[in-house]
């Protein structure tokens, strides 16, 4: 008798963005300068560049939207909508301090 082997069921890959340890503990720093810190997310967007490339925004909000993706780690909050997560689906936000410089 000879088996027939089926293909296994693909999995629909979930969008995914994490923060490092260090990109958490910044946004939740910073999230307490803000008039409301326990409801206060970093949102990240990307905004499609002419010649100059991609644009990309930080900014706290206290709003969810229905298409955020929500990320925590921590005390830190973050939220990305879906068009921006096209461009950076897979990455990880990371804060760097070295001499002279801090950033994302």
């Amino acid at each position: 008798m000879d088996a027939t082997v089926l293909p296994e069921k693909q999995v629909e890959n979930q969008p995914s963005f994490a923060l490092t340890e260090s990109a958490a503990r910044r946004i939740a720093y910073l999230a307490q300068q803000e008039e409301n810190p326990q409801q206060a997310m970093l949102r990240i967007a990307v905004d499609g560049g002419g010649c100059s490339g991609f644009q990309y925004h930080f900014d706290f909000t206290t709003r969810r939207d229905a298409d955020d993706l929500f990320i925590e780690r921590g005390e830190a909050r973050a939220v990305i909508d879906s068009m921006s997560l096209e461009f950076v689906n897979g990455s990880v936000l990371d804060y760097v301090e070295e001499l002279g410089a801090a950033y994302f």
